[in-house]
């Protein structure tokens, strides 16, 4: 037996502390010796948590980001695209002993909280960004603080809150695309000099009396007029009444009013992007746009399955590095999965469920540790045993009268 820990040792053991369900010092402390030989007392594995072990773990989480080798399926008809960003965040509260190092959003809520930021690459699987804020850094200022990583022909789709005028003028300027909903503040002109903003009602009373169901036109947007594609998509008049209906009760408690504006605007889907029109007809803006949710999917995931949200109390250290590990554990996850799910979408024209795969691989959790200690040679003869599991009841299950993302990829193969 030995008292000192090896940094492959430690990796495991923080994988085998955010597998289980509830993570104690005394856990990991009796896994120790089963798999490692050796012995540690508690006050000596928590010395271990320091400035050091938050530094390595981050670092261990940067080296798998850069390092990742994904051969997946590209979309055929978007080859026009350098990569296809998805970027959305996952918020929670955690204890208010942390509220120094991770202040919350203020309001109601806990004094502490954390940010995930998440972004990957539709066409290649790649994560492109996995950063751990505070929770009251909010959406739109990690966008502008990381306007340098965005590359020529990127095309990026994020939820409302990452958009800004300064941030959409800077992927013009680079030559990237973005597709994004259209701000409810924002007016939309015909020309840069017209003074009054598009009327919507108008455009809701053409489209109805003519039956069409999607508009494309080229506007000037925002107080800097910028010129941009906006996409109109006409949604059923139920929809349009319970989106009245749900800001008319917001609206009760700030005891503001409902906009004209605003009725008018119910009635569509608006979209605003700067890609071509050649490029990605106007039904095409739409369905990919609805790609984004499917973040919000990975994200119930890790908080339904891997418990990201649910760390019990500890010092400061010890929770930078698990949330650290929690975070390198989802990547070996993520690079175990993809490129699997990308294989069978090219071979079966199906698409694996990530939710599946991510409950089966939680529930051989020890497995996985194993695999990732063996030779590449060993590790690639037990991934595939893993492989043959996910091909056998892990499909994406299609809902009655609901477009699944199976579908939505269909549409660009």
């Amino acid at each position: 037996m030995s008292k000192k820990i090896t940094p492959q040792a430690f990796i495991d053991l923080m994988f085998y502390a955010v597998s289980s369900e509830t993570p104690s010092l005394q856990q990991i402390v009796k896994e120790a010796p089963a798999e490692h030989s050796i012995t540690l007392s508690k006050q000596g594995l928590d010395s271990r948590f320091s400035s050091a072990s938050v530094a390595f773990s981050k670092s261990l989480l940067e080296e798998a980001i850069a390092t990742q080798i994904l051969d997946t399926h590209t979309f055929n008809s978007l080859e026009i695209f350098n990569r296809i960003l998805i970027k959305d965040s996952t918020k929670f509260n955690i204890h208010d002993l942390l509220k120094n190092e991770f202040p919350g959003s203020g309001g109601s809520g806990s004094e502490a909280g954390v940010s995930i930021q998440f972004e990957y690459d539709l066409q290649t699987g790649k994560i492109t960004d996995l950063d751990l804020q505070a929770q009251s850094k909010n959406d739109s200022k990690d966008a502008s603080s990381k306007q340098d990583k965005i590359q020529k022909y990127d095309l990026i789709i994020r939820d409302l809150g990452y958009y800004s005028d300064n941030v959409i003028e800077t992927i013009c300027k680079k030559q990237a695309y973005f597709i994004s909903r259209l701000c409810h503040s924002s007016n939309v002109y015909a020309t840069q000099e017209t003074a009054q903003p598009l009327d919507f009602r108008l455009i809701y009373d053409e489209m109805k009396n003519t039956g069409i169901q999607y508009k494309d036109l080229n506007v000037f947007v925002g107080k800097k007029r910028m010129p941009l594609r906006l996409v109109i998509a006409l949604l059923p008049q139920e929809v349009q009444i319970e989106r009245v209906r749900k800001r008319n009760k917001e609206n009760k408690k700030r005891k503001q009013n409902i906009t004209d504006e605003f009725k008018a605007r119910a009635y569509f889907n608006l979209f605003i992007c700067n890609v071509p029109t050649e490029a990605l007809a106007k039904e095409k803006v739409c369905d990919l746009y609805r790609v984004r949710w499917q973040i919000e999917l990975i994200f119930k995931t890790w908080k339904s399955l891997m418990k990201i949200d649910e760390l019990q109390k500890m010092k400061p250290d010890r929770f930078k590095t698990t949330l650290y590990m929690n975070l390198l554990w989802i990547v070996v996850f993520w690079n175990i999965i993809y490129p699997f799910r990308s294989y069978q979408s090219g071979k079966e024209h199906r698409l694996i469920s990530l939710f599946k795969c991510i409950n089966t691989l939680v529930d051989n959790a020890r497995i996985i540790r194993q695999i990732i200690r063996k030779t590449k040679i060993q590790m690639g003869k037990s991934i595939r045993k893993i492989y043959i599991i996910f091909s056998t009841g892990h499909w994406i299950e299609k809902r009655k009268n609901r477009n699944s993302f199976e579908d939505i990829f269909d549409i660009f193969v």
